[in-house]
């Protein structure tokens, strides 16, 4: 994400989100935990029939906790991230998401965390 991303994101939890998730620049962006808030900065593509076959067909299922007591929130529990591809074929885009795991999986896991890991200084 570049530096407007940025600002905007926190500005949006600086005014009272609970969770920011961004969209549009087509592929994964990091994850970075400002302030025990969560942004996702892009989840990429998920169903996407604009390119047959584009180069990165990397993704995710986003899924974000919320505690509450007395209709309060209390805490926000660490992101659980599912690996995805835009296509259950590597070779074509086929517009049937798929969830990855094994080495595809961890692949996705890594690469979510090192595009992370300047987000989280």
């Amino acid at each position: 994400p570049n530096q407007t991303q940025k600002d905007f994101a926190h500005d949006a939890i600086d005014y009272g989100s609970d969770l920011v998730i961004g969209s549009h620049p087509h592929v994964l962006q990091g994850i970075e935990e400002y302030k025990g808030k969560y942004i996702a900065y892009s989840l990429g593509n998920f169903c996407f029939g604009g390119n047959k076959n584009p180069r990165d067909k990397d993704s995710m299922i986003y899924q974000q906790t919320f505690n509450f007591e007395n209709n309060k929130l209390v805490s926000v529990d660490i992101p659980n991230v599912i690996p995805c591809s835009i296509s259950s074929t590597k070779s074509r885009n086929d517009y049937k998401p798929t969830i990855l795991q094994g080495s595809e999986g961890e692949r996705i896991l890594n690469k979510i965390k090192c595009i992370s890991e300047d987000l989280n200084k």
